[in-house]
């Protein structure tokens, strides 16, 4: 015999088990994004201008809502959502044939509970104020209505203009601005 160490094993390929519960976490947790990525909109952001300019464009300013063409084409398509208001907004796209089609809450906005799961398409949501954001919705041919469903927390007192919070709100009786019933909706058709 010899007085000569032993080699060590080589077991670099091995874990202990506190790497292996860390790796399957990060793994479930790679899954389970792709998986939530094919559900409903896919949205990305972009800083202030660097969209696609061939895409479609909603302009969402402070209580207004543009599109920057007549229609939309139908099939997969990638909306831009560029914020040149001071608020934060959103844009939310739902299939219906007027703006009055929409069920509303007490306070002005809508209640998007009571939108059918099959006329729902996508929303590309926070988008705030000097940013682009993008979203790809599936559209069939038809008539939506694309709006900002944000209701600000104010405090109370005057808001300048003479008017209070309630009246702010478009006739809610809420604390802040209702986007959607100060004029953020816009009607859209896709051929």
């Amino acid at each position: 015999m010899t007085d000569q160490p032993a080699s060590p094993t080589r077991r670099s390929h091995l874990r202990t088990p506190r790497q292996r519960t860390g790796i399957r976490w990060a793994a479930a947790l790679a899954v389970s994004t792709i998986a939530l990525t094919g559900c409903g909109s896919d949205t990305t952001t972009t800083g202030s201008g660097s969209s696609d300019p061939s895409d479609p464009t909603f302009q969402l300013g402070d209580f207004v809502v543009t599109l920057d063409r007549p229609s939309i084409p139908s099939g997969k398509v990638t909306i831009n959502a560029r914020n040149d208001g001071g608020e934060d907004h959103e844009l939310v796209i739902v299939r219906a044939d007027a703006v009055s089609d929409l069920p509303t809450k007490a306070d002005g906005s809508v209640d998007e509970d009571k939108i059918a799961e099959a006329d729902r398409r996508g929303e590309i949501e926070d988008v705030r104020a000097d940013q682009t954001k993008s979203g790809t919705f599936e559209l069939e041919p038809g008539t939506y209505v694309a709006f900002c469903n944000l209701v600000d927390e104010m405090g109370s007192g005057m808001m300048g203009g003479g008017q209070t919070p309630s009246t702010m709100m478009g006739g809610g009786t809420g604390t802040g601005h209702v986007h959607f019933a100060l004029g953020m909706h816009q009607l859209l058709t896709v051929t």
